[in-house]
C-alpha cells in the first residue's frame, strides 16, 4: 500500500497538544496543505512561528531521518529550515504510530502565490536550486536510494501504468506527444546523467520568496528527496514555473539561466531537460488520476491539475529541438551543438560553391535592397504593398543602379510582415517581423542552381499568401572524415548527425516537378527557378 493509506488527521487541539508535549511549545495553529502527511504551522506566544511535521504512519523512519540529515548538510547554504529538537534532545519525537519532527518558519510567501514571476526571480529559482544540488552533489544516505513512486526516473513507468486512468481525451493525446518527446529525446540520453540526492519536490509551494526584493527565501519540504539524476531537480522547478505562462519556455529559460550561472550544467542534461520537464507533468496528470480514483474528495490531490491542463497544449506544441537550443542559449552556449562545427566547415571551403544564380556575385553587380522598416521601398499604405506595385519599385531601383541582382538582408525588421499572416499562434503573442533569410531578387523564371552536393529533405507548394510558394529544403552532410575533425571543437550533438539545410522559397510551380524525398541534387545542378506573384506567395520575384 502506498503512504495515502495512512494519513494523519490530528485535529487543531492534538496538534497543539502535540507541540507542546513534545517539544514545549505553546502555541496557536494553522493546517498547511500537504499530500501525505499533515503540517501545521504554529504560532508561539513569544512570535516564534514554526511548522510541525507529522509523519505518514507509512513513512519509514530512515527517510525522515536522511530528511534531518539534508536539512542539516544545507544549513550554510541559507535556503533550508532549521531543525528544532525534543525536550529529550531527540531530531525524531513520536505520538502514537505517527513520527513527529519540528522546523523552524521560514519567512516568505510561497512563489505559487506571487501575482507574476519578474525574470530576476525565475533566475534566482533557478540559482537557489543550483545552490542546493551542488551542496548536495557529494551528499548521501541509505535511505535516498529508495523506489519511490515521485521519482522522474521512474517517469516512463508510473505514466505507462496509470496513463490508462485519464479519460479526458484530448489531454490524453497532449500526454502521449510528450511520452513520445520523451522517449526520443531523454530516455536515450538517461545513462549519461549524473546522479545525486535531490529535493524532488521544488514546485512552486514549496519555494518561498520575499517578492519586494524578488529573491528566493527559502525552499522547503524535503519529503520527496530521492537519489536520481540531479537534472531531475531542475526539470521538476521548471515544470511548475512553466504552468500559467503564455510563454511557458521563454520563463524556464530563465531558470535555467540561473542554475547554470551556478552550477553548470553538462550538454547531455540541457539536451534532456525539456522532455524532462514535460514528462514531470504527465506524471503529476497520471499520478494525480490514480489518486483522485482512490480518494475522490481529497480537493488536495487536484489542486495544480487545472493550470496543467491548461499548459500542456502549449507545452506538446514546442518541438524539443527549439526547446533544446532555446535552453542551450539560456546557459551561454551555441544553440545549436553542432553549428560551430559546420559553421568551421563552411568557412574552410569558402569559394568553392556553385553560384546560386549562376552569376558571379563578386564581379556582377548587385544592389543592397533595404526593406527594413524605414525603407522608402515599403509605403506606409499596405496596399502599395501588394505584390505588382512593390515589384515595379523594386525592379526600378535595380534598373536605376544598373544592377543585375537585388540583395535583400538578413535580420531585418520588416514592416511587410506587420499583417495577421504573421502572428505567431498560441505558443507567444509576439509576431514574427524579422528576416531570417538572403533575400535575392531576379526576374521571374530566373534558374537557381544548387550550390553545393545534397538531398532533398523536404518540398511542398505553401501556398497561402504571404506564405513561401513553392519550397524546396536541400540537406548536406559534413563527410565522416571532416566530422571526426569536426567533434573536437567539443559540441556534441548526442546522436544528431552534423547535417545542415539550405531553404529556398518563393519558386515557380515548375520546380516542384519530379521532386522526391532523398533526391540527389549535385553541385551546381540546376534545379528551381524563381517564381511570380501570386505562385510565389504573392510576393515580388526573389528567392
Amino acid at each position: 500500500m502506498t503512504s495515502l493509506a495512512h494519513p494523519p488527521g490530528f485535529s487543531p487541539e492534538a496538534a497543539a497538544a502535540i507541540a507542546y508535549d513534545l517539544f514545549g511549545i505553546t502555541a496557536q495553529t494553522q493546517p498547511l496543505p500537504s499530500e501525505r502527511d499533515q503540517n501545521i504551522r504554529l504560532y508561539a506566544a513569544d512570535g516564534a512561528q514554526f511548522v510541525l511535521k507529522i509523519a505518514n504512519a507509512a513513512e519509514d523512519r530512515a527517510v525522515l531521518e536522511a530528511e534531518n540529515a539534508v536539512m542539516r548538510h544545507l544549513q550554510d547554504t541559507g535556503l533550508c529550515p532549521q531543525l528544532i529538537s525534543t525536550r529529550t534532545g531527540a531530531e525524531i519525537g513520536q505520538s502514537g504510530e505517527h513520527f513527529v519532527r519540528l522546523i523552524a518558519f521560514l519567512d516568505g510567501v510561497p512563489l505559487g502565490n506571487a501575482p507574476s514571476h519578474s525574470v530576476a526571480l525565475l533566475q534566482d529559482f533557478g540559482r537557489a536550486l543550483a545552490t542546493v544540488d551542488h551542496a548536495l552533489a557529494h551528499f548521501n544516505h541509505p535511505a535516498l536510494h529508495r523506489d519511490f513512486h515521485w521519482d522522474l526516473a521512474n517517469a516512463k513507468r508510473v505514466t505507462t501504468q496509470h496513463l490508462p486512468l485519464v479519460h479526458d481525451a484530448a489531454l490524453r493525446t497532449h500526454l502521449q506527444t510528450l511520452i513520445v518527446n520523451y522517449d526520443t529525446y531523454a530516455a536515450p540520453l538517461l545513462p549519461a546523467l549524473r546522479r545525486s540526492a535531490i529535493h524532488g519536490d521544488a514546485n512552486d509551494y514549496n519555494v518561498l520568496i520575499d517578492a519586494r526584493t524578488q529573491r528566493i527565501t527559502g525552499i522547503v519540504d524535503f519529503g520527496d528527496m530521492v537519489f536520481s539524476h540531479t537534472v531531475n531537480d531542475l526539470a521538476i522547478a521548471m515544470a511548475y514555473v512553466a504552468l500559467g505562462k503564455f510563454d511557458p519556455l521563454a520563463a524556464v529559460a530563465q531558470v535555467v539561466r540561473g542554475y547554470h550561472a551556478v552550477y553548470p550544467l553538462t550538454e547531455a542534461e540541457i539536451a534532456a531537460l525539456y522532455a524532462l520537464m514535460c514528462m514531470r507533468l504527465c506524471m503529476s496528470v497520471c499520478l494525480a488520476a490514480k489518486q483522485q480514483a482512490a480518494r475522490p474528495d481529497d480537493a488536495y490531490l487536484g489542486i495544480s491539475q487545472v493550470p496543467i491542463r491548461e499548459t500542456l497544449p502549449k507545452l506538446a506544441a514546442i518541438h524539443p529541438r527549439l526547446a533544446h537550443y532555446v535552453l542551450r542559449d539560456a546557459c551561454g552556449l551555441p544553440p545549436v551543438p553542432h553549428a560551430p562545427a559546420v559553421t568551421d566547415w563552411l568557412r574552410a571551403r569558402r569559394g568553392t560553391f556553385a553560384p546560386l544564380t549562376g552569376y558571379d556575385l563578386s564581379t556582377t553587380p548587385v544592389l543592397g535592397l533595404d526593406l527594413s522598416a524605414g525603407s522608402t521601398l515599403v509605403s506606409s499604405n499596405p496596399a502599395d504593398n501588394a505584390a505588382e506595385p512593390f515589384t515595379q519599385r523594386v525592379f526600378a531601383r535595380l534598373r536605376e543602379a544598373a544592377a543585375e541582382i537585388g540583395v535583400g538582408g538578413y535580420d531585418e525588421a520588416r514592416l511587410i510582415y506587420a499583417t495577421d499572416n504573421y502572428a505567431t499562434g498560441a505558443v507567444t503573442d509576439e509576431r514574427r517581423t524579422v528576416h531570417m533569410a538572403i533575400d535575392l531578387t531576379l526576374p521571374a523564371g530566373a534558374p537557381l542552381y544548387a550550390p553545393l552536393e545534397g538531398v532533398v529533405h523536404g518540398f511542398e507548394d505553401a501556398s497561402a499568401r504571404f506564405d513561401y510558394g513553392p519550397v524546396i529544403v536541400l540537406r548536406h552532410e559534413i563527410p565522416i572524415a571532416d566530422q571526426a575533425t569536426a567533434t573536437g571543437t567539443g559540441n556534441s550533438d548526442f546522436g544528431i548527425q552534423k547535417s545542415f539545410y539550405t531553404l529556398y522559397g518563393h519558386l515557380g510551380r515548375d520546380s516542384l516537378e519530379g521532386l522526391y524525398i532523398g533526391k540527389k541534387i549535385t553541385r551546381g545542378e540546376k534545379f528551381a527557378s524563381i517564381g511570380a506573384p501570386p505562385v510565389n506567395g504573392d510576393w515580388w520575384p526573389h528567392v
